[in-house]
């Protein structure tokens, strides 16, 4: 088994809980984008009386799924860097 530092192992597991994170708190905004859909009574997205609010959940799920797949790559990445070593 070759030696590996520990940065090395700790890395990908931080970010894997990171991520872990990110997936927790995008669902739990899907589920408050739901919520105020059910509350407002607008669930389409270009009806002008669509919740503000709901929108900008939307921009901001849509930013940290973005981060979430750029965090996946670098795991992936990472993985088959180390593996090829």
């Amino acid at each position: 088994m070759q030696y590996l530092p520990q940065t090395a192992i700790r890395g990908p597991a931080k970010l894997e809980a990171l991520v872990a994170e990110l997936k927790r708190r995008a669902e739990l905004m899907s589920a408050d984008i739901e919520e105020e859909k059910v509350w407002t009574g607008v669930s389409a997205i270009y009806d002008q009386r669509y919740s503000m609010l709901a929108r900008a959940l939307r921009g901001r799920r849509g930013n940290l799924l973005d981060t979430i797949a750029t965090l996946e790559y670098q795991l992936r990445s990472a993985g088959s860097a180390s593996q090829a070593a």
